[in-house]
Formats: structure tokens, sequence, C-alpha cells
């Protein structure tokens, strides 16, 4: 799901409307951020942070 974030923005245009210094820096960090989040919930014994039972 996460590599389709980029092209996505891409192909619909929304890099353009956001800006080319701030895209690609915003698009990093909330692939980065949920990567890290995806690790620790399925990594870790924490899974009760991530979900909201």
């Amino acid at each position: 799901m996460m590599t389709v974030v980029r092209p996505l923005f891409s192909v619909t245009g929304l890099s353009d409307a956001l800006g080319k210094p701030l895209t690609p820096l915003l698009l990093t960090a909330f692939i980065s951020l949920a990567w890290i989040l995806a690790v620790v919930c399925g990594v870790c014994d924490v899974s009760h942070v991530c979900r909201s039972e």
C-alpha cells in the first residue's frame, strides 16, 4: 500500500499543487512514520497501542 503513495500523488496532480520542495519531504515523513508504526505494532507486544478495542 505504501508503494503507491508517491505515484498516486503524481498522477492526481497533488505533487504539483502542494509544491516541489514540500511534497517530497511530507511524503517521506508520512511513509516513514507508517512503516515505523507497522513494525512496532507487528513485532512488539504493544498491539493494544495500535488497536482501539
